[in-house]
């Protein structure tokens, strides 16, 4: 029996609640970030990009995570306080707004979801949806596909002129509508997949937009499903001041095949900076990192 088999029996019959917590370390993380190393001292010249050799260089220093960047660390102690309202329904304060989370989950994992949230669209995170020079303008319709908790949507709710919400787990509805009661006139939450077919389950963004005419800001983030919305979104990804963040994390060659599909409906396309290490991928290829998202802004 191995030394990590001996540690994770330990672990598991003497500190059960620790084994739940870090157990996926054990199982997947710890042999992951051993792959990895081990495959970049076998093959140095696939991590000659200064980008990737920071990853590597954060994944010695520390636990494996799916992303890193100067500063990530500041957000793990971060003090987080959750409340419960009439419902019993968990909230946060995020900058004097109620931010609600799923009814039933732990303060425990509400503390650690929002922490996280914070650290992905951090300024210096590979995950950011905007940039300085990239996001969301005053008077835009915002499309935000794959909306969970919802706090991208909320960190622009005055901007927008309208806001659209993509979101199928039925956990999640309830949450949002606490959240977005104070605009609940130019809210809408859609419980459906956003896709390229229009059925009981599915909807196009052509289709869910209507007859909104302002400009769109999409933001895209569905678990590998991205080729597919867009191809239902046509004639919004037609349209003069489009703007649109895409994630390419998800899966191995998303980033060049999203990057060309933008690039051919006439954006142009810009990369955030840094790498991902997208752990829940049980089909991770070498160089194992992934850039996280395009910006795309209509060409001129």
């Amino acid at each position: 029996m191995s030394s990590l088999e001996v540690i994770r029996k330990l672990l598991r019959r003497s500190f059960p609640g620790l084994y739940r917590r870090f157990g996926r370390y054990f199982h997947t993380h710890y042999p992951l970030q051993r792959r990895i190393l081990r495959h970049a001292r076998r093959h140095p010249e696939q991590y000659a990009d200064p980008e990737l050799e920071a990853a590597l260089q954060a994944l010695r220093s520390g636990a494996i995570s799916v992303f890193s960047f100067p500063g990530r660390e500041k957000y793990d102690l971060l003090p987080v306080e959750v409340h419960t309202d009439a419902d019993g329904f968990p909230w946060v304060d995020h900058g004097g707004r109620r931010l609600y989370f799923r009814l039933g989950t732990r303060p425990d994992e509400i503390v650690q979801d929002y922490r996280r949230l914070l650290a992905e669209q951090d300024a210096a995170s590979p995950h950011c949806y905007t940039t300085p020079s990239f996001g969301i303008e005053p008077g835009d319709v915002l499309l935000d596909v794959g909306s969970a908790e919802g706090v991208f949507a909320i960190d622009n709710i005055e901007k927008a002129s309208r806001v659209i919400l993509f979101e199928v787990a039925p956990e999640w509805i309830s949450a949002l509508e606490r959240t977005f009661a104070p605009w609940r006139e130019k809210v809408t939450v859609i419980n459906k997949f956003a896709s390229d077919t229009d059925d009981d389950g599915t909807i196009r963004i052509d289709a869910a937009i209507g007859g909104e005419h302002a400009p769109v800001f999409l933001k895209l983030d569905v678990e590998g499903a991205e080729e597919r919305v867009l191809n239902g979104a046509a004639e919004v990804l037609s349209r003069p001041g489009t703007r649109a963040v895409v994630c390419t994390y998800h899966r191995h060659g998303d980033h060049e095949r999203l990057s060309d599909s933008m690039r051919e409906r006439g954006f142009d396309v810009t990369t955030s900076a840094g790498r991902m290490l997208f752990v829940h991928d049980r089909e991770l290829q070498p160089p194992f990192f992934r850039r996280g998202v395009i910006y795309c802004r209509k060409s001129i």
